[in-house]
């Protein structure tokens, strides 16, 4: 819900999946232009589970960051509990910043074969030995086109 209310508060055509696309993992699609890119969204960053997402074969997962900071306090959900009010702007930065550091433990991983010891998502390292070429590229498309489209 945050995420698709962040994309239309800027004007970024982005769209629920339904159908084969839904079915096979992807959450939404974005359009810019002639391009439209498929990718799930997630809010769980267990090792295990960032695992099973991050592999060649699937829809690039967007992680979402589920507070404004990391010591995971206020949440966007409190926050607009609270408060009535969510920033879509800078939760889309936050969403950027997060995956781009993903980006880069990936590229580090899949070009390099080098294991990145940094802890992306609290105390526990990631395991992304299973991603490939393919997604390295489609999910530095899709942070592309949320960057150009804002």
């Amino acid at each position: 819900m945050f995420f698709l209310n962040a994309c239309k508060q800027n004007g970024i055509d982005c769209n629920p999946s339904c159908g084969d696309e839904d079915v096979m993992g992807a959450d939404f699609y974005l359009t810019y232009g002639k391009e439209t890119r498929f990718f799930d969204v997630t809010t769980n960053t267990f090792a295990k589970s960032v695992s099973k997402k991050v592999r060649e074969g699937t829809f690039p997962s967007l992680f979402i960051p589920w507070a404004y900071r990391n010591n995971g306090k206020p949440s966007y959900a409190e926050d607009y509990l609270r408060e009535g009010k969510f920033n879509g702007t800078q939760f889309l930065h936050n969403i950027l910043d997060v995956n781009y550091v993903m980006l880069d433990s990936l590229r580090r991983k899949v070009w390099r074969n080098q294991d990145v010891d940094r802890k992306l998502f609290g105390d526990e390292v990631l395991d992304l030995s299973r991603c490939g070429i393919q997604y390295l590229n489609h999910l530095d498309g899709i942070l592309y086109l949320i960057r150009k489209a804002m």
